[in-house]
């Protein structure tokens, strides 16, 4: 946890074929770029069997990314 704690959001943008080729993954998901160059998204469970849907909240409403 330590590469991401702390760390600046520099981007927010659909995966790209070529990740999600690389995960094994049928579709596509939302993922999070930090500052330090790690990406984060969202996956379907703990072991990475497929992409995921990656919620928000703000004070009103919830929204789904992606």
């Amino acid at each position: 946890m330590d590469n991401v704690i702390g760390q600046t959001i520099t981007q927010v943008r659909p995966m790209t074929d070529k990740e999600r080729d690389k995960e094994g993954w049928y579709r596509g998901t939302t993922v999070i770029v930090l500052g330090n160059g790690v990406l984060l998204y969202a996956s379907s469970d703990e072991e990475g069997n497929d992409a995921g849907a990656m919620f928000g909240r703000d004070k009103s409403k919830s929204f789904i990314l992606g």
